[in-house]
């Protein structure tokens, strides 16, 4: 009887560590970007070709489609896409090519897999927004060779800090909320949502953000802005090229601009006369002029 109760908790405990195996597996698989479009090479390998119908935030590139190895990413591959704010590059990658992530305004993070051989020179160029890379593969990459800013002169990076290189594994300090991506500190560094009406985020874990530089750089498809109190900073240059804008509320009181292309210089002080103060942030900061400049400055192509 004893050789039968032992004999049973063994083949329990045998079943509960297979359960607990095949659990703990499933639960860690990762969910890798479906729709993403592809082309099958001679040596029946494949390329990342495009986003296709993709509309994942994070993008996962799989190591393996219909059972044949991703290898590379084409040239222009994910140029101009703006609906994204990660990529997650695996291993099987060697290769990824000239402007593959050419004016990704969206885009805060890449991870670089270990077996990526070759980045383009222009690979990730005026992808201002681009502040994390964890490379983990044997290149030795510079801030200065992502050439992440390299259209605008006299400027840094969106946050005025380079984006953080890192060869450790480590976790993103790039969050996404609600399509509004957040940098470490309470700097919202990006916009991957479509809508184009939007209204920023009421706070940031219960504090207050800053807008950084370019946050919203070229997104011509927004028509409107609703400035929640959760803002306490503008940047001068947070939504530069948003040529579609024609109205920006504030919670506590609304502002009508002229698109930039119609502002002008001699346009500008019957422009500030017209402004009610509370357009003043309550940190002390003038949320009015810092748009008000980015506005001009643009207009005029300074």
């Amino acid at each position: 009887m004893k050789r039968k109760l032992f004999i049973s908790a063994i083949i329990s405990l045998s079943l509960l560590f297979v359960f607990c195996i095949t659990g703990c597996t499933k639960n860690n698989e990762k969910s890798y970007t479906t729709g993403l479009e592809y082309e099958l090479n001679d040596n029946d390998t494949y390329t990342v070709t495009g986003i296709g119908t993709a509309t994942d935030k994070e993008i996962i590139i799989p190591e393996v489609i219909n059972n044949k190895p991703v290898v590379s990413i084409s040239d222009h591959a994910f140029e101009k896409c703006n609906f994204f704010a990660k990529v997650i590059i695996p291993d099987s990658i060697k290769t990824i090519g000239d402007y593959a992530f050419y004016n990704c305004m969206g885009l805060a993070h890449v991870t670089i897999g270990s077996g990526v051989e070759k980045i383009e020179e222009n690979t990730f160029k005026n992808s201002y927004n681009l502040l994390e890379v964890f490379n983990f593969s044997s290149l030795e990459l510079t801030y200065e060779e992502l050439k992440t800013t390299s259209d605008i002169q006299n400027d840094t990076s969106p946050n005025n800090y380079h984006p953080v290189i890192s060869t450790e594994n480590r976790k993103s300090e790039i969050e996404i909320i609600d399509n509004f991506v957040f940098a470490k500190g309470g700097y919202l560094v990006g916009y991957v949502g479509s809508d184009t009406i939007i209204v920023l985020p009421k706070s940031f874990h219960g504090q207050t953000y800053e807008i950084s530089n370019y946050a919203f750089l070229g997104r011509e498809d927004i028509v409107e802005v609703y400035v929640t109190n959760g803002v306490k900073y503008i940047n001068p240059m947070s939504f530069y090229g948003c040529t579609s804008i024609k109205s920006m509320q504030f919670q506590s009181g609304n502002w009508k601009v002229l698109t930039c292309s119609n502002m002008s210089g001699e346009f500008q002080q019957q422009f500030e006369k017209s402004l009610p103060s509370i357009l003043y942030g309550s940190n002390g900061h003038n949320i009015l002029s810092n748009l008000l400049y980015m506005m001009i400055q643009y207009s005029l192509n300074i």
